[in-house]
């Protein structure tokens, strides 16, 4: 479900919003923060959860410049079979927003 809220336009998964915009006036940058998940049976909710906890971890409560996909595994790592051909990714910069903006 697409929210607007600081301005922007976002997500809200697990106490952090997340936005695809480059900044939200207000808030002060914790550093980037990224995941890769194995397993294409695996959805965008992995993703945004585990991110989540990472910026939850820096005392941030939102997620800023986020992107996320699919991307297949390297031909080495799908030799075995024991790994899925691809896997999910997500990355941005966590903010801690001010009450006030909330």
């Amino acid at each position: 479900m697409t929210i607007a809220r600081f301005g922007v336009v976002g997500s809200e998964l697990d106490g952090v919003f997340f936005t695809e915009a480059q900044s939200i006036a207000g808030a002060r940058e914790l550093g980037r923060v990224k995941v890769q998940i194995g397993g294409q049976n695996k959805d965008l909710r992995y993703v945004k959860s585990a991110l989540a906890a990472q910026v939850r971890d820096r005392r941030g409560n939102a997620l800023i410049r986020f992107t996320y996909g699919q991307r297949g595994n390297p031909w080495y790592r799908s030799l075995s079979g024991l790994l899925d051909a691809e896997h999910w990714y997500g990355e941005g910069v966590a903010v801690l927003l001010p009450n006030e903006a909330q």
